[in-house]
């Protein structure tokens, strides 16, 4: 069976739908440091995902 690889924007995709909008309207009201940890929190989740989904059957860990 071959093995199924995403894209990074892909991954990124994924990683907004599992954030809440209502956590993203209210970072957006906090420009200094709300909306800057939830973006850099979205890219950390698609990296994990990207990560996970693309790497050898070898380096899979529990």
């Amino acid at each position: 069976m071959e093995k199924e690889c995403i894209s990074y924007e892909k991954a990124v995709d994924l990683a907004v739908q599992l954030v809440p909008k209502e956590e993203i309207y209210r970072a957006n009201g906090n420009w200094e440091n709300g909306l800057t940890d939830i973006v850099s929190a979205l890219f950390q989740i698609a990296d994990d995902i990207y990560n996970r989904i693309n790497q050898d059957d070898d380096d899979v860990q529990p």
